[in-house]
């Protein structure tokens, strides 16, 4: 069984950031547009770009 997108994400995110993060990635899947979910990605890149990268 495949676990989802998100879950599978924050594996790679600490655990002291996992909410924070989880609450910033659902902003993007839930947006209305597609110009609204590449607001909130943009966002969540600038905000998260320091997270180590795997």
């Amino acid at each position: 069984m495949h676990r989802p997108l998100s879950e599978e994400l924050l594996k790679y995110v600490p655990w002291k950031q996992q909410r924070e993060v989880a609450s910033d990635l659902k902003q993007i899947y839930q947006a209305s547009t597609v110009e609204q979910a590449e607001d909130a990605l943009a966002t969540f890149a600038q905000q998260w770009d320091t997270l180590p990268h795997h």
